[in-house]
């Protein structure tokens, strides 16, 4: 969905994994998903079916502002502890949190723009290949504004576009 890779903040751009849509996604439970403050903690819920059997998939969720041309920072702002097995045509959700707090460390009028929320999955490779294998890349639309009553200083605000909504 992007040419360019995106960068992870303060190291170099990440390397682009082999790509197998293994996991096809069902929904998405986003809480909270109205208007609140950037940095608040978010819930996420994942509903999907697992169209091959998976072992030692690792979930993650990235934060990607998009700078100057074309580019985008990837900050990880959660992941799920331990490697999940799934067997071929199995139904099964998946919690994650998400915290907004290294969002601080990026110029104000950086964030005030889209930006995307991505839920990642990677997967380990076929045994005896120790690649891994990105099988989900979910991308979520945030959208940033400034509170209206706050004057130049305004607490930034954010809304998801749930992609399932």
């Amino acid at each position: 969905w992007r040419e360019n890779s995106p960068m992870v903040a303060g190291g170099p751009p990440q390397a682009q994994l082999e790509r197998d849509e293994a996991i096809a996604a069902v929904s998405l439970d986003i809480t909270p998903n109205s208007w609140c403050a950037l940095t608040d903690p978010a819930k996420l819920r994942l509903s999907f079916v697992s169209r091959r059997a998976l072992s030692g998939v690792k979930w993650s969720v990235n934060y990607v502002v998009d700078m100057s041309e074309n580019r985008g920072v990837a900050t990880e702002v959660g992941e799920k502890a331990g490697l999940e097995t799934y067997s071929e045509g199995q139904s099964s959700s998946v919690d994650l949190s998400a915290t907004f707090d290294a969002l601080k460390a990026f110029p104000r009028n950086a964030l005030l723009n889209l930006a995307t929320l991505e839920i990642l999955a990677v997967a380990e490779g076929a045994a005896g290949n120790s690649e891994e294998k990105e099988v989900l890349r979910l991308p979520v639309l945030a959208q940033v504004t400034a509170d209206r009553q706050g004057g130049d200083n305004a607490a930034l605000k954010r809304i998801f576009l749930n992609p399932f909504s």
